[in-house]
């Protein structure tokens, strides 16, 4: 008895094993449609979602990742709000972590491509309060100019407001 409850076991959990394989490999398509079709948001839920059924982040999921990453972000938007930072902190994280892990793999398209988003975003803050600190610098300097140049001319009037982070002019002809 005990010898058929250990092999019904080792079916039911090598069926579910494979069950979850498949599931993966369905969920990893989603994820290159979706790029492909440049939803690089849905590719990262996608690429959630089959690293969740494996259990942990594979190579392939991690490089699609990436790829998606740089594509949404956007670093003229940086300092708009924090979740841009959080994507940079991310994206950083996993090229690091891609790099680190392919590197005896030897050189190819992907480890050069990913190299070179690493390096692309080195110039960004680093850490929370580096990213803090930056904020700061900008508002200190966009509130020299906020209100300065309002003025009232015979041709119109120039306002200048301030509104997340960024200098918006308006001119009334």
């Amino acid at each position: 008895m005990k010898i058929i409850t250990t092999i019904f076991l080792i079916f039911i959990s090598t069926l579910l094993f494979a069950q979850g394989g498949a599931m993966a490999d369905l969920k990893f398509e989603e994820a290159e449609i979706a790029f492909n079709n440049q939803d690089y948001e849905t590719t990262i839920k996608k690429l959630d979602e089959f690293d969740k059924l494996l259990g942990s982040i594979k190579d392939k999921s991690l490089y699609l990742r990436i790829i998606s990453q740089n594509k949404l972000f956007e670093p003229s938007k940086l300092y708009e709000n924090e979740s841009n930072f959080n994507l940079l902190s991310s994206l950083r994280k996993n090229s690091s972590a891609y790099l680190k892990a392919m590197e005896s793999n030897g050189l190819d398209e992907r480890y050069r491509e990913v190299y070179g988003i690493s390096e692309k975003i080195e110039k960004y803050p680093k850490d929370k309060t580096a990213f803090q600190l930056e904020i700061k610098k900008i508002n200190d300097n966009l509130d020299k100019y906020v209100g300065v140049y309002d003025s009232n001319t015979n041709l119109g009037a120039i306002h200048i407001t301030k509104d997340n982070n960024r200098l918006y002019i308006k001119c009334y002809l």
